[in-house]
Order: structure tokens, then C-alpha cells, then sequence
């Protein structure tokens, strides 16, 4: 059994985190990376001809996490009122793309989290310039006061979490590629 990810606070949308919440979010998401990262490779091994051991943070291993994880992909309705609030806060540029298709079940979208830190992870294992950080300004930035990747060139940041939505949203629309999120990680590797 899957155990989702739980703040044990208020979550506030980023869009209107003081610098202060931001900080406080950002304590919790690095605290929670180590044991989401287990939590995920438990729940990965649990399923049919999985080990442990494929799931070694390497590259390599997001081949198989992303094949195993295109079974995973549950959708609900996004017909609420919550989706729509949510489609609201987006920037407007991004609507478009994320308007498109349904929501992700609670639970995908909790195990999309512990894939973004897996992938976040793999990523800052393999590049010595690479940290965790959280950008906090221009305020109309996409990422801001969201955990970030930071040390790439040209100050470009990712957000693992918002690539591994995107490969997902991807996969849906265009069919699902075992490669995806190893491919991603290649492409950003250019950028170090």
C-alpha cells in the first residue's frame, strides 16, 4: 500500500506563500526528500517483478521507474469547482496546457511529487553544481517559492515535480515512452 505525502501544516498555494512560508515549505520538502525517495522505491518494489535494487538512483533507473510508473497513472473527473481554482491560478500562458485533459487522482499526484524528488535527486547526485533552492522573485515567475533545482547556466532553474507532470501529461496525449524522464534528464544535463 502506497502511503501519499502529507504536510503536517496549512499548504498555502504558492502564489500567495510569504517568503517566510516559502522557507518553511522548503525546510519540510527537504526533509521529506529522503523518505518520500523510500516510500516510492517500497512502493515500486511491492509491485510484479520489481527489486530494490533498480531503483539505485542512477540515471539508468529512470528508464524503469518511468516504465513501472506509466501503469500507476490514475485520473479523476475535472469537472469540480477545486479544478477549476486551481486551472485559475496558473499563469495564463500555461492554461492552455494544463486545462488540457483530466486531473490526477490524489494519488498520482502524490507519487508524481516522490518522482520529482527522485528525479531531483538523480540530477543533483550527478553534477556537483547542483542544489536544491527556491527562487523567489519576479513574483510572476512560474517556480517561484516552489523547491527548484538551481546551478545550471545562465541561472536556468527546474522544477522535478513540474517535469515529471509535464512527461506524464505528455505520455497521455501522445503515448507513453519508457525513456521520457531518462531523455529529460539528458536534455538538462546539457544545460550544467
Amino acid at each position: 500500500m502506497y502511503k501519499m505525502i502529507e504536510t503536517h501544516f496549512e499548504f498555502v498555494s504558492f502564489v500567495f506563500m510569504t517568503k517566510r512560508q516559502a522557507n518553511q515549505y522548503f525546510d519540510w520538502f527537504q526533509e521529506q526528500i529522503p523518505l518520500r525517495i523510500k516510500t516510492l522505491i517500497d512502493f515500486y518494489a511491492a509491485s510484479k517483478d520489481n527489486r530494490i535494487e533498480d531503483l539505485d538512483l542512477s540515471p539508468e533507473s529512470l528508464i524503469k521507474l518511468w516504465s513501472w510508473f506509466s501503469s500507476q497513472v490514475e485520473l479523476s473527473s475535472n469537472k469540480s469547482t477545486e479544478f477549476e481554482e486551481e486551472i485559475n491560478s496558473f499563469p495564463k500562458w500555461l492554461l492552455y496546457e494544463v486545462s488540457q485533459g483530466n486531473k490526477f487522482s490524489e494519488k498520482t499526484s502524490s507519487i508524481l511529487i516522490d518522482i520529482g524528488m527522485y528525479f531531483g535527486t538523480v540530477l543533483i547526485n550527478n553534477a556537483q553544481p547542483l542544489k536544491w533552492g527556491v527562487i523567489y522573485s519576479p513574483k510572476d515567475f512560474v517556480e517561484v517559492k516552489q523547491p527548484v533545482i538551481t546551478g545550471f547556466k545562465s541561472d536556468l532553474v527546474l522544477n522535478p515535480i513540474r517535469i515529471a507532470d509535464v512527461c506524464t501529461r505528455r505520455g497521455l496525449r501522445q503515448g507513453h515512452s519508457n525513456n521520457s524522464l531518462y531523455d529529460t534528464y539528458k536534455v538538462w544535463q546539457e544545460y550544467i
